[in-house]
């Protein structure tokens, strides 16, 4: 393999795939407590491992759920393990229980080559027609997969033998490996969905270090896969894995210094403050995309770009920062972190001149006589609340200008939000991308069926595409920092916070290696856990 550098119905699916995504800061509850039992299930285990993520687990099936480190990437990667994977710090892409994914016909073919021997815990052999079904059943719209904006390039799906598996897509794409890291690398027994297709989300069987024994609210059990490919290496190393929900920086921490937790993964940068000073190991990565306002372009009163301009330039994200995460966050520059390989760092959003603010919605409002009314739709979570009334707060003391904060349950929130008639005005939400493909083109992109802001720009569109066939980093960089200028001028999203991964472990446990986008490599995972 070799080494990288860097319809409707559709439609409502993409969107859905977005805002599920959005609402990951949103749904949390805390249960850190309880162990599982130790199993007995072979020489080289360790004890039991207890691990923190910030959301209730919605599926395990990989076409009903996300599969973003912040939702259920984490615990799709202990059933299924990763057909490859990226390091958001070299922008390599890595096989894992693939041997090779390796492109051709200048990226409009690429095939997938697989170890052999590896079989699902059912059984069933885990070959190329194994994926050719999974990514299938992901293609077919009457899924209505969440990933199915990652097949749409997919024209033809062919078995060369048992242990390859050759993609045609409809147009080059020289970064289809990172579409496979961020989406498509979860593979189910294709018997278990013939067997339950439904049931699968509850019961899943795949061929990772781990098989789930036990879910109830807030908390999944996981014993050591005896059978797992990498097995005669003493992988995994713990004898049980237990998932438990706790959102919290301050109180997971504190979890994990007193021994009750091994290791927490969170995706606020406050949580790298709250890690040191209880001197527990850390591991992060800053990830493009980040906590933002996301405008609808495509109804007043933000189909204007001057009053999209007005509402940033009347914001601050220091002023974000300092108010909500205690001045230990990452305010944000736009929609690229400050330490992308692919983005110009000197580039910055505009945010923060109220004065000009005061001038725009002047003009917008004749004066303050003809009132400028909108609504943004924000997620039923007590930050994103607050930071909603902050957002009201701010432009409404400007003369004219009326909004109002409409608070969404996770169902409300999706099915508001994804109206074809966009009935609302803006969201707060948040998306983490370890690199800007595929994720960047799928939420600017204009044709793209996760375009949420309804966002239509040319040189925009050029540029992802631009991006998305080109393998060289500089010319790379020159495409998104295309994108950067025409996003920047347009304003249709104003970020306000980077998104960033924050793994925090206790010292005997050793590193917790990250990749995508805050997924633990739990065949990498060490330390002897805690002695039942």
């Amino acid at each position: 393999m070799r080494t990288r550098s860097v319809a409707r119905l559709g439609l409502r699916r993409g969107l859905a795939a977005v805002l599920a995504a959005l609402l990951v800061t949103v749904t949390a509850c805390s249960d850190p407590g309880g162990e599982a039992a130790p199993v007995a299930t072979g020489a080289g285990a360790a004890g039991a491992l207890t691990v923190a993520l910030p959301q209730e687990a919605a599926s395990m099936d990989p076409l009903a759920t996300n599969t973003y480190g912040a939702a259920d990437g984490n615990r799709l990667a202990a059933v299924y393990d990763m057909l490859v994977w990226s390091d958001p710090a070299t922008g390599t892409v890595t096989p894992q229980i693939a041997e090779s994914l390796t492109p051709a016909e200048g990226g409009q073919v690429w095939t997938l080559r697989l170890r052999p021997g590896i079989r699902f815990t059912d059984g069933t052999p885990y070959d190329a027609e194994a994926v050719r079904f999974n990514w299938e059943r992901h293609r077919d719209p009457t899924n209505r997969s969440l990933q199915l904006a990652a097949t749409a390039d997919i024209s033809a799906l062919r078995v060369l033998d048992p242990l390859t598996l050759q993609v045609r897509l409809a147009r080059p794409n020289s970064n289809f490996d990172r579409s496979v890291a961020r989406h498509l690398g979860f593979i189910v027994s294709p018997a278990a969905i013939r067997k339950d297709p439904v049931g699968i989300g509850r019961e899943p069987v795949g061929a990772g270090p781990y098989i789930l024994s036990e879910w109830t609210a807030g908390r999944q059990v996981f014993v050591r896969n005896p059978n797992y490919w990498q097995a005669a290496d003493g992988l995994p190393r713990h004898e049980t894995l237990t998932l438990v929900v706790d959102a919290d920086p301050a109180h997971v921490t504190d979890e994990v210094a007193g021994g009750r937790l091994d290791a927490s993964v969170l995706f606020r940068a406050d949580a790298r403050s709250h890690a040191a000073q209880r001197k527990l190991q850390v591991e992060q990565i800053r990830l493009d995309g980040g906590s933002m306002l996301i405008f609808n372009t495509a109804a007043s009163p933000f189909n204007d770009p001057e009053t999209r301009k007005a509402a940033a330039l009347a914001l601050s994200s220091a002023q974000v920062d300092e108010r909500f995460f205690g001045g230990e966050g990452l305010p944000a520059r736009g929609v690229f972190s400050g330490s992308s390989p692919v983005a110009n760092p000197q580039l910055a959003m505009t945010e923060n001149q109220p004065d000009q603010a005061r001038a725009l919605f002047a003009r917008a409002t004749a004066g303050g006589t003809k009132p400028l009314r909108f609504v943004v739709v924000v997620p039923q979570a007590p930050l994103m609340v607050a930071i909603g009334e902050y957002i009201r707060d701010t432009l409404s003391a400007y003369p004219g200008v009326e909004m109002q904060v409409q608070i969404a349950d996770a169902e409300d929130f999706i099915t508001t939000v994804r109206k074809d008639d966009w009935g609302w005005s803006a969201a707060l939400g948040q998306q983490w991308f370890s690199d800007p493909e595929p994720g960047l083109y799928n939420f600017f992109h204009s044709t793209s069926k996760s375009n949420l802001s309804g966002y239509h720009n040319p040189t925009v569109d050029k540029a992802l595409a631009d991006a998305r066939t080109a393998d060289a980093p500089a010319v790379r960089r020159d495409a998104y920092t295309r994108v950067q200028l025409e996003v920047n001028r347009d304003i249709p999203v104003w970020v306000f916070q980077e998104s960033i991964a924050v793994a925090a472990s206790a010292p005997d446990l050793g590193r917790v290696r990250l990749c995508n986008d805050g997924i633990v490599q739990w065949d990498r995972l060490g330390g002897q856990g805690r002695q039942n």
